[in-house]
């Protein structure tokens, strides 16, 4: 058993679901079987599905429709190219636990790294790996992952959610949703 996380395309004057995308299926169908399997012990929230974007503009790099998409227990990030139900590109850390992607245009992601791990032994809860989340640019044609605004996330410390964005003057917006 496994809890089977995707995404649904919603007509949202009717309400009604017109399709249903599972990150199972779409992972097992583009061969990453490893990542389902292969790492660790099996578990029943092995994606953890935490982040779900469309891409609204093509450009030289990705398809309007294309999903960005972000699953945390496997610290991975990806792009889902619906119409041909194929993984476009895929990236598994630095980011630890992660929990939200932006693709920023021209090729360009952000990724909100929690940058903790899971740790059973007592309780569930999440151990930050270093000392604070991180924001990671990735720029996947060049195989380049940065840290972005170091000095400012030092003292940002939410272990299991947060949120960003990088406004249009180059601030950062966080969503500190349960500091540490």
């Amino acid at each position: 058993p496994i809890l089977n996380h995707g995404y649904a395309i919603v007509d949202i004057k009717q309400g009604k679901i017109i399709k249903e995308f599972s990150i199972f299926n779409i992972l097992q169908d583009n061969n990453f079987i490893g990542l389902l399997y292969g790492v660790g012990e099996f578990e029943y929230d092995r994606i953890h599905l935490n982040d779900a974007e469309v891409i609204h503009k093509s450009d030289n790099f990705f398809d309007k429709g294309d999903m960005v998409l972000s699953s945390k227990h496997l610290s991975t990030v990806f792009v889902y190219r619906p119409r041909t139900n194929k993984v476009i590109w895929l990236k598994t850390g630095p980011w630890l636990n992660q929990h939200d992607i932006d693709y920023l245009g021209n090729g360009l992601f952000s990724i909100f790294g929690n940058d903790t791990f899971r740790y059973n032994k007592d309780d569930n809860y999440d151990v930050f790996f270093k000392t604070s989340n991180n924001i990671y640019l990735w720029e996947p044609e060049k195989n380049k992952v940065n840290k972005i605004f170091k000095k400012i996330m030092i003292d940002v410390k939410t272990p299991t959610q947060g949120l960003h964005q990088i406004l249009e003057n180059g601030d950062l917006f966080i969503e500190e949703t349960n500091k540490f």
